[in-house]
């Protein structure tokens, strides 16, 4: 079920740098990360060159602002026609930090809220949910299934709590980045948002760990991290955007209840070191996804500005160390 996150690696390195500047939950027009300060400034700009190759502009059709997430095809249907592949959790993460060094993609990033807002899943189990969708090339129209792909394998996402997570992470992303914009108030925009905390509040079980999906009842690390940023995330936009203060204390209580979860339930003392998953054994760190990887997500996502926050940050950052050690 769990897919590789290697994609994210150029926004788990500006996690880190926003960890270290304390900007998890710095105001929203606090700065950009100042160039140079993650990569050199050719591989940056050669990134966000490829990024801007990966948005499909499309006026009139309702893959406009959709981005995939790579240039190769995806799927080939019976006809041999291309499709792309177009998931949400991972452009949203990669987006998050491109928006760190180039602030002026911003319009890139309302298009692709409004697309998201667009494809959220208006009924059924599902609701909430934007599943994974395939665009083709020769005419850019877009499908959950595209012809050829099994019925049984797609709709798909790979999991709801991280993907709904994203995009409230993207949302405050978007709102750093452009301040004045009036993008998160309109109406489709900020329901979708209430949505995706709605999915957090719905899959967060009574231990404070969120489910991957409803019918896959498993409380990941990586996973459980990235939802209480998304709390966090959530309930600054509350706060700065919708001017709903006590919704946005709920939503920091709900943060903390996950921090503390992940604290209690996927710290494993003996090794010093997390666990991948509640039900999993002790990390083996040979195994590079998801072992080695997901000691390095409480460290990217971890808030330091909160009670005993930078005694866990720098926690994370030990275990990190240790875990890279032997590659």
């Amino acid at each position: 079920m769990r897919k590789y996150k290697v994609r994210q690696l150029f926004a788990a390195a500006v996690a880190l740098c926003a960890a270290a500047v304390g900007a998890v939950d710095a105001p929203l027009t606090s700065a950009a990360c100042p160039p140079g300060v993650l990569v050199d400034a050719a591989f940056r700009d050669a990134a966000l060159q490829a990024l801007g190759r990966l948005v499909v502009h499309a006026p009139g059709h309702s893959a406009d602002g959709a981005i995939k997430v790579h240039h190769s095809p995806a799927h080939l249907d019976p006809q041999g026609g291309v499709w792309h592949y177009v998931s949400t959790y991972q452009v949203n993460l990669g987006l998050i930090g491109a928006l760190r060094v180039a602030p002026g993609l911003a319009p890139t990033a309302a298009q692709w809220l409004r697309w998201q807002a667009a494809h959220t899943t208006s009924t059924g189990p599902s609701e909430s949910v934007v599943f994974d969708h395939w665009v083709r090339a020769s005419d850019l129209q877009e499908s959950t299934c595209p012809p050829g792909k099994s019925p049984r394998s797609c709709p798909q996402v790979d999991a709801y709590d991280s993907t709904a997570a994203a995009l409230l992470l993207m949302a405050q992303a978007y709102a750093r980045a452009a301040p004045a914009s009036p993008l998160l108030r309109e109406p489709s925009l900020r329901r979708a948002l209430e949505e995706a905390a709605a999915i957090l509040a719905r899959l967060t079980q009574s231990n404070g760990l969120p489910w991957a999906k409803p019918d896959h009842q498993v409380a990941y690390l990586m996973d459980a991290v990235e939802v209480s940023a998304g709390w966090r995330a959530w309930a600054q936009l509350q706060r700065e955007v919708y001017g709903i203060p006590q919704a946005a204390k709920n939503s920091m209580a709900m943060a903390q209840r996950t921090d503390a979860a992940v604290q209690k339930h996927l710290w494993h003392a003996p090794s010093r070191t997390w666990l991948v998953s509640v039900d999993a054994g002790k990390s083996d760190f040979t195994h590079w996804y998801p072992d080695t990887v997901a000691q390095a997500w409480p460290l990217l996502w971890m808030d330091a500005a909160q009670p005993d926050g930078a005694a866990g940050v720098a926690r994370a950052h030990a275990v990190w160390q240790q875990t890279i050690a032997p590659w």
